[in-house]
């Protein structure tokens, strides 16, 4: 099974992560958090059983799962919102660890005659309508082509690199002065009681920090450590610096509307 190590400071007296140092391998999976679509990070940890609740995401997540695909323009439609590809996957699959091992990159056309004359279009679903009116049902391979520049490091970050991780998933350049100005910052003044440990990282808590990343403020804590459970998101954790609730503001296409029928309980 692929791993990463992990060396992680850690505050023995709080059970708490300090920072953790790694190359670019880790810090390529953090990075890779971005490319990811919204509906694939809730099936990832639903199959891993990491059910991560962010709003009311999951309650669309399963709408959409539970719908009659007779209520979606094609088949295609379900697939491609529970399980939308990233633009970076082909390059993802370089990640030393790859969170999604059932998922291969796929192409499909309707015909390899439009495909190399006409419209020239592919899909990564199966059964989407290409311009010219067919379904593009018939698999194609596509040769990847390589940065050679690149083969030596990482996806995201340059080989060799060593990277500062704190708590909070903010990443600096190693170096004493960004190590010394992050113990600073908590307060710690005794050194003695800081220990150094190694984690292995395997795919499972990289999604499992994948999940805490979205709702908590010491992701790394709580994954390497177990220490507290991942919180609810509150409606503090959706301000940004202020008490007051956002105005809404119009938009600028000011003919465009949309019909809502509201059922309300008068009674509250």
């Amino acid at each position: 099974m692929a791993s990463i190590t992990l060396k992680v400071l850690v505050d023995e007296t709080n059970n708490r992560v300090i920072f953790a140092e790694s190359n670019e391998d880790f810090v390529d999976i953090l990075f890779s958090f971005f490319t990811i679509p919204m509906g694939k990070i809730i099936k990832l940890t639903r199959d891993h059983s990491l059910v991560v609740t962010v709003g009311c995401l999951n309650n669309l997540y399963e709408s959409v799962h539970n719908l009659d695909a007779r209520r979606l323009q094609t088949k295609t439609c379900k697939s491609m919102l529970l399980s939308l590809q990233s633009t970076k996957a082909a390059q993802c699959e370089n990640l030393k660890l790859k969170l999604d091992d059932h998922d291969c990159l796929s192409y499909f056309c309707c015909s390899l005659s439009c495909t190399s004359s006409n419209y020239k279009l592919l899909s990564h679903y199966p059964g989407a309508t290409c311009a010219c009116g067919k379904r593009m049902c018939n698999s194609v391979m596509l040769a990847t082509k390589y940065d050679l520049d690149a083969i030596d490091g990482g996806l995201f970050v340059k080989g060799l690199a060593r990277l500062i991780i704190s708590d909070e998933l903010q990443i600096v350049p190693s170096s004493t002065a960004a190590s010394l100005s992050i113990i600073s910052k908590l307060g710690i003044v005794n050194g003695s009681l800081l220990e150094e440990r190694s984690f292995e990282i395997v795919v499972h808590k990289a999604l499992k920090l994948l999940k805490c990343s979205l709702v908590s403020k010491t992701p790394l804590t709580e994954v390497l450590l177990g220490n507290n459970s991942v919180p609810e998101p509150s409606e503090k954790d959706f301000e940004q610096g202020s008490s007051k609730r956002p105005k809404l503001e119009a938009t600028s296409n000011r003919n465009a509307k949309i019909v809502v029928k509201l059922m309300i309980s008068k009674s509250k």
